[in-house]
């Protein structure tokens, strides 16, 4: 995983790609907490901007990016990274999960921001790790996501579906 990981971060910086300057991150409430809390204790002179950006609804919260994270620093690096506060969403890039016609969950890469993507396979993993994260956040709280802000997954390729999670009795 740490040699796609590094493959993704070079590619990542080596385009300067637009994944973290438009678009709407999905951020669970837990998430959000942390968030805010990192930024009232570090950066509270950009708490007004972040809560700006913030819209809430049924158990998680979207984070407009506009046109650039305000969390970029100026070489487009995040400076959440080692934090323990950035988004799962942004470890997920470059791919992200939808909703398909079945109601099921599909991981899906992105293409558009660079071709840090080009080289991950459905048993690559980080699909995988991904496919656990989703299982373990709940796919209820993403198909409610997925429902506010639905994406564009039409322009992604679709590596996996994330397989139902067996509740126990």
């Amino acid at each position: 995983a740490s040699k796609e990981n590094a493959l993704l971060a070079e590619r990542c910086m080596t385009h300067q790609a637009a994944c973290c300057k438009q678009g709407q991150l999905f951020l669970p409430a837990a998430e959000y907490e942390r968030l805010l809390a990192w930024v009232q204790a570090n950066a509270p002179d950009e708490a007004a901007e972040f809560i700006g950006r913030i819209a809430a609804y049924d158990g998680f919260y979207l984070y407009h990016q506009r046109t650039r994270c305000q969390f970029l620093d100026p070489q487009n690096l995040c400076r959440l990274h080692h934090t323990g506060t950035k988004p799962s969403e942004c470890f997920w890039w470059p791919l992200h999960v939808y909703v398909n016609a079945n109601g099921q969950l599909d991981i899906r890469a992105a293409s558009y921001c660079c071709n840090a993507a080009e080289h991950l396979q459905p048993d690559a993993d980080h699909v995988q790790t991904l496919i656990g994260q989703v299982q373990q956040l709940d796919p209820d709280l993403i198909r409610r996501y997925r429902a506010v802000y639905p994406g564009l997954a039409q322009d992604k390729r679709l590596l996996a579906e994330v397989p139902p999670v067996k509740k126990l009795r």
